[in-house]
């Protein structure tokens, strides 16, 4: 049993994906390393605003109240989940960062094993989309 729980522990910390476990109140219990990387390199200077035992859907409330539509979709998305209404939500969303523009792919599905947990996953795409925009502007 301890061995499975150190291969998880270091499956998790070797993915590239952000990836959160959110309860149904929308405390984050557990994140991966890419999580924390990402926050801090994107100028969050304190991880307890990001880390665990924060509320991804205050973080998401406040962002909408500063003009993020897609934090809305995204708790949307992720309390439809929770609540059953679809086995798993994907979202694409922009995701700039003070010096470049970015864009993810957001997977929500609840953790096997306990609904009353949800991972969520997000993975960077920006090259893809910098790919169909090139292709959308220089159709060949």
């Amino acid at each position: 049993m301890k061995e499975n729980i150190l291969l998880g522990q270091h499956v998790l910390a070797t993915l590239s994906d952000h990836i959160a476990v959110i309860n149904q109140s929308g405390i984050i219990v557990a994140v991966n390393q890419a999580w924390e990387d990402f926050a801090l390199e994107n100028g969050i200077t304190s991880l307890h605003r990001a880390d665990r035992g924060s509320n991804y859907f205050e973080v998401c409330c406040k962002s909408i109240e500063n003009g993020d539509g897609s934090a809305g979709l995204a708790m949307a998305g992720i309390k439809s989940v929770f609540r059953k209404e679809q086995p798993s939500f994907e979202f694409e969303y922009p995701c700039d960062s003070p010096f470049q523009k970015r864009w993810f792919i957001m997977n929500a599905v609840l953790m096997k094993g306990d609904d009353t947990m949800l991972v969520s996953s997000h993975h960077d795409i920006t090259e893809r989309k910098i790919a169909e925009q090139s292709i959308a502007v220089n159709p060949g």
